[in-house]
């Protein structure tokens, strides 16, 4: 008779604990894979999500192009995009000045500067800028002034002129 009037008892508890919302309960369904959403049909006219690879293919910002590059005086363009990715970090750092103040700034800055026969930068000046927050630009140029480049193999100053393209 005890066994039993325990077995009651525990599965009195059960449904109860079941009625309260207490003990195990089986977990929701999962939400479809996110290619089940996107083919769905949408009564909305909000354009449909760009692919994850057409994501992967946005350049990195700072992503020194080489092609972009106008030298003269012996400057190896291998050498520019790898002494100048160096600095990705602080130029980031400039650009985070403008989108402090607005969360879309977008522009370029073409920037000119000197490179010393040792391969300090002498002069820097901002050729053009379509970017509209000058402490930007300022922050920009005094990174470009520490920059130091290897010493040029034609032992001449190079004069190099080089966009740098912000964008959110």
């Amino acid at each position: 008779m005890r066994g039993r009037t325990a077995l009651i008892g525990g599965v009195c508890l059960g449904l109860l604990l079941a009625a309260w919302g207490c003990g195990e309960t089986p977990a929701p369904p999962a939400p479809p894979p996110a290619a089940e959403k996107a083919s769905a049909p949408s009564d909305s006219a909000a354009p449909p999500s760009r692919p994850a690879s057409a994501a992967a293919e946005k350049p990195k910002l700072f992503d020194f192009d080489p092609a972009k590059l106008a030298a003269s005086g012996g400057v190896d363009p291998q050498v520019f995009r790898r002494v100048m990715s160096k600095r990705r970090s602080s130029f980031k750092v400039c650009y985070q000045k403008a989108l402090a103040q607005n969360p879309r700034a977008a522009g370029e800055v073409r920037i000119g500067f000197t490179i010393s026969p040792t391969g300090r930068v002498s002069t820097v000046e901002a050729l053009s800028s379509t970017l509209a927050y000058p402490e930007t630009v300022d922050c920009v140029l005094r990174v470009v002034r520490r920059v130091q480049f290897p010493p040029l193999e034609s032992g001449q100053r190079a004069h190099v002129e080089y966009p740098l393209v912000f964008v959110p």
